[in-house]
């Protein structure tokens, strides 16, 4: 298996893994993601015990999914475009935004906290996949 195959296959696992976690998220309740659990009411807009229990998507609806979509979209780009630039610059995005929620103070935004394990694992392949691939021409000609 060349390397290109190779970080084409970890970025899509990657993928498939951030769909998998973004899933998980949209069903884990609202106080996961505010601070409703121990009685500050209001919180991130939720109001009462009800709403605290209620699942993220239950609460926030479905478009919570698509800003849960986003990190494995992005992941993708890289399995498209197999350029080592290119692996590093989603890494980068991938940790800002999981990192970052801790910052958040909208519960759509805090719920990227749960892609920290992902954010991880495409710092590690990114830079795997740095030392391990050829620059391409344009990389070269920077130097």
């Amino acid at each position: 298996m060349s390397a290109t195959k190779f970080f084409r296959s970890a970025w899509g696992v990657i993928a498939l893994a951030a769909a998998a976690v973004g899933y998980f998220a949209a069903s884990n309740p609202m106080y996961q993601i505010t601070s409703c659990e121990i009685g500050i009411f209001p919180s991130g807009g939720v109001t009462n015990w009800a709403q605290c229990s209620e699942s993220i998507v239950g609460y926030l609806g479905w478009s919570i999914l698509v800003w849960l979509a986003v990190p494995a979209l992005v992941c993708i780009i890289p399995a498209v475009v197999p350029r080592r630039w290119v692996a590093v610059t989603v890494a980068v995005l991938l940790v800002f935004g999981a990192f970052g929620a801790f910052f958040a103070s909208r519960p759509h935004l805090v719920a990227y906290g749960f892609f920290i394990p992902i954010a991880l694992a495409a710092c590690f392949v990114a830079a795997l996949q740095w030392v391990r691939t050829e620059p391409t021409v344009s990389e070269s000609a920077r130097s």
